[in-house]
């Protein structure tokens, strides 16, 4: 009787396990059944959207996306900053707004801004978790090029910064360069390329524009580049007018003006008292400076 209940206890005991191991098994399959539908779902979401993917999704949940851009752009000049050109910077620092930060290649970013021609520096930083910065200082322009189209606007280092039908606000009051306009045709970027000669003698024009205004104290308004056949160089042609509104035109020597700026100042010193209407200093040799006259009534 004793052996019999005791078989009976062991039938009910495993009778037990065998109910708790089948509903164990059942709820697992059901749990594997649902988180297969779950993921299949999101593999399907993650086809429609490929953006939102895995990676991007745990960078959302930890807050390391960019969901703030400091955009500093310091400009000298206020009608840069109306040009279309720094929209498009805006609109494209602006679409990173979602991206992981971390994924984020601040050295290439710095690289394609610094490839817009208006852009003089550049500085490209992350600050962990959400935040990017952008600082940007424009170039500006020192000379207004005559084309043959309008316009193009270059810097003191003689970098074409950009092209404009028309000249505006401070633009107005550059100094006009003439005498390239064959060469000024395309786009900014590839003038820059290939035109490495005539940004060299722009740099120096900007260089000769700056210590006539410096210290011989005139406002340039016109300078046009002539290219001399014997020397193989730049003849610079600039007009002003002086302190008795005469127009006075001196040429110089790309690269060989500096040491006769002194003595230039003597010379319009010597004639500042004498009846012209106009002034033409055609250049120097050695020590004597050619000089033409028109007098007053002619």
């Amino acid at each position: 009787m004793g052996k019999k209940s005791k078989h009976a206890a062991s039938k009910d005991w495993k009778g037990k396990h065998f109910l708790f191991y089948s509903l164990a098994v059942t709820a697992v399959s059901i749990m594997f059944f649902f988180a297969g539908q779950y993921v299949y779902h999101k593999i399907k979401a993650t086809e429609q959207h490929p953006r939102e993917g895995i990676l991007s999704k745990i960078a959302k949940l930890s807050g390391m996306t960019v969901e703030k851009v400091n955009l500093d752009l310091k400009f000298d000049d206020p009608s840069l900053e109306q040009s279309l050109f720094v929209e498009e910077l805006k609109r494209q620092v602006e679409a990173l707004k979602g991206e992981m930060i971390l994924s984020i290649d601040v050295g290439k970013l710095a690289s394609e801004i610094d490839a817009l021609t208006w852009t003089e520096s550049i500085s490209v930083r992350r600050r962990l978790p959400d935040t990017l910065y952008v600082e940007v200082s424009a170039r500006t322009p020192r000379m207004a090029l005559r084309s043959e189209e309008g316009w193009v606007l270059a810097d003191r280092h003689g970098v074409l910064v950009f092209s404009s039908q028309s000249l505006r606000g401070r633009w107005l009051h550059l100094p006009q360069v003439l005498g390239l306009e064959p060469e000024l045709v395309g786009e900014t970027a590839a003038m820059n390329r290939r035109l490495e000669r005539e940004r060299a003698w722009l740099s120096d024009l900007a260089k000769l524009i700056d210590t006539l205004e410096g210290r011989v104290l005139v406002r340039v308004n016109e300078a046009r580049i002539h290219r001399s056949e014997w020397f193989g160089e730049a003849i610079f042609e600039l007009s002003w007018k002086d302190a008795n509104k005469r127009e006075v035109r001196a040429k110089f020597r790309e690269g060989n003006w500096e040491e006769r700026i002194r003595s230039l100042q003597f010379i319009l010193s010597d004639l500042h008292a004498d009846s012209f209407q106009s002034l033409e200093i055609m250049g120097q040799y050695e020590s004597k400076w050619f000089v033409k006259q028109r007098a007053e009534g002619e």
